[in-house]
């Protein structure tokens, strides 16, 4: 790739903008966000305690999601501020490294789930027919994780390379299928026999790997960007410890509020199924919000970190706000009209009285969470795509073990509040860790932690 078509490419992703990078990134969220509403739509038809299985043991399939995305998030963080630096022979060196520790992490996480999941289901103390079902659903589902590995390969090349668009392709081509596949086999269109939540399961693995596919064909056909394996094997070690010194931080509180979610679940099956299928209900629809947080931080990190590495540390500055206060205005709009209309949105999961009876209070509570999540989720990505997570992986795994675990199992179980004390505890967790977040990017430590400036003071050095 020569140099003036580096600087193009370079400039591309700054050129869009917040909004330009953001738009197919929001619609692109909204099929992969509304796939988990989708399945838990036709899971609710098939019974509430299907639904409640999936619900309760999904932070398990997040868990070791969460160990390749944190991998791909590393490594398209360092691929970005290599691009600020317009050096592209090492950002293509770099996607090298990282898709290498990616397909072998996938393979690990695929027999993590299948074989250590029934345990950690066990371990939950789910009702007997939620057991099953959750066992069931887990070793199948177990080889979509697999699958995942090889998506956030694709969604990070695309992205960085600022080709969002291809990426709302390809999760267009997995929502269609998904829908479609999973009205065949709940509904029984076109005479497939109604599989229930075993074919919804093989169709969600089914689904994934379109989405993958659609995806590879982009980069192959659109991209053309080159990898010199020689390049690769050549600075293997180099660009590993690189991509570890942002991951390790980076997979601690991503994992430990994952952790937190499944000890959650725990703490809510004592309610019973109820409650276990109240709070798959309201957690899945307000996801919906992640659609706008994930979609601004996605670009915010990608565009901080390019900033960052071309030194322009009061322009990242400025973006982090920008995209701070957009996701403020869209979280806060989408959480008034989900709260107004809490009765008649649950009414589409489910006819049980008692969870239409508390909707109000379920969706009111989960959106007094989102000024909080939404902070940690974008400034926290963004201190750790430009190399500072310790401090803030520190103070969430300690908010979540010291503060939200023991206040829901005192709040539920203690105070007999059930499932209105988990959400209690979840909005307190997520606004006080809010405030440690922002506080740590305001000192601006993050400035002098990147990758281009410890490999300048190396060679100085």
């Amino acid at each position: 790739m020569s140099e003036p078509e580096n600087t193009r490419q370079q400039s591309k992703v700054l050129e869009k903008g917040l909004w330009g990078m953001t738009r197919p990134m929001m619609l692109e969220q909204a099929l992969v966000l509304s796939i988990p509403m989708t399945d838990l739509f036709f899971l609710s038809r098939v019974s509430d305690d299907s639904a409640a299985a999936v619900g309760a043991i999904t932070p398990i399939l997040y868990f070791a999601f969460t160990c390749l995305w944190v991998v791909a998030f590393a490594g398209s963080s360092l691929t970005s501020q290599r691009m600020g630096n317009n050096d592209y022979a090492q950002a293509e060196t770099t996607i090298g490294v990282y898709g290498f520790w990616l397909m072998l992490l996938s393979v690990l996480a695929t027999a993590l789930v299948y074989f250590g999941g029934p345990f950690v289901a066990t371990a939950m103390g789910l009702p007997g027919a939620i057991l099953f079902d959750a066992i069931t659903y887990l070793q199948i589902t177990a080889w979509m994780v697999g699958v995942w590995g090889f998506h956030s390969l694709t969604h990070s090349i695309l992205t960085v390379y600022g080709q969002p668009h291809w990426n709302l392709v390809a999760n267009g081509a997995y929502f269609i299928s998904n829908v479609v596949g999973n009205s065949c086999v709940v509904f029984g269109l076109f005479g497939v026999p109604m599989y229930g939540l075993v074919g919804v399961a093989w169709v969600s693995v089914g689904s994934s790997l379109l989405g993958v596919i659609v995806a590879y064909l982009a980069i192959f056909y659109k991209l053309k960007f080159r990898i010199v394996w020689q390049s690769v094997r050549r600075d293997f070690r180099r660009h590993s410890v690189q991509l570890r010194r942002i991951a390790l931080p980076s997979i601690v509180e991503p994992l430990s509020f994952d952790g937190q979610m499944i000890m959650l679940s725990a703490i809510v099956a004592v309610g019973g199924a109820t409650d276990l299928a109240a709070r798959a209900y309201t957690f899945n629809t307000f996801m919906a919000l992640l659609i706008v947080t994930v979609a601004i931080s996605t670009a915010t990190e990608v565009m901080v970190a390019q900033h960052v590495g071309a030194k322009r540390f009061e322009a990242a500055n400025a973006q982090l706000h920008q995209s701070l206060r957009a996701a403020f205005f869209g979280t806060g709009v989408i959480g008034v009209i989900f709260t107004l209309l809490a009765p008649q949105i649950m009414a589409l999961y489910t006819t049980e009285a008692s969870i239409l009876a508390m909707a109000w209070w379920y969706f009111g509570l989960s959106f007094l969470a989102e000024p909080g999540r939404t902070v940690n989720i974008i400034v926290g990505n963004s201190l750790r795509g430009t190399g500072d997570g310790w401090f803030i992986s520190v103070v969430g795994m300690l908010f979540s073990w010291g503060i939200a675990v023991p206040l829901a199992w005192f709040l539920a179980i203690h105070l007999d509040m059930g499932l209105i004390g988990v959400l209690i505890s979840a909005a307190l967790d997520e606004g006080c860790r809010s405030l440690f977040y922002y506080g740590r990017w305001r000192k601006g430590h993050w400035k002098h932690k990147n990758a281009i400036v410890r490999e300048e003071a190396s060679a100085i050095a």
